[in-house]
């Protein structure tokens, strides 16, 4: 598991995290989960964040896939995965699964 801190370059300060929930699997899969202060929603942070991590993830040696999962009505975070190139894959466990190659 890889922990990051997201950090404003305006004022430098943690505005959330973002980090994979564990190993690559066999199939070259990895999950990432993230999360921002309310006060840093809405403002592209969590796309650029997102893009940024998952652009590192897929360049690593083994990793074929990022995927993350969501709430169905959870229509912010659904949205930073689309803007940040994912696709919905559809519903995993009640949960909307996104992924990105």
């Amino acid at each position: 598991m890889q922990v990051f801190t997201c950090v404003s370059q305006r004022r430098p300060s943690a505005i959330g995290d973002i980090g994979t929930h564990g190993p690559v699997d066999e199939a070259g899969r990895v999950e990432i989960g993230y999360g921002l202060a309310a006060p840093s929603r809405g403002r592209g942070y969590g796309s650029e964040a997102v893009a940024a991590v998952t652009e590192w993830l897929l360049s690593q040696p083994g990793v074929r896939q990022v995927r993350a999962h969501t709430l169905t009505s959870n229509a912010p975070s659904r949205r930073v995965l689309e803007k940040a190139g994912f696709t919905y894959v559809g519903l995993d466990e009640g949960e909307a699964l996104y992924q990105r190659d």
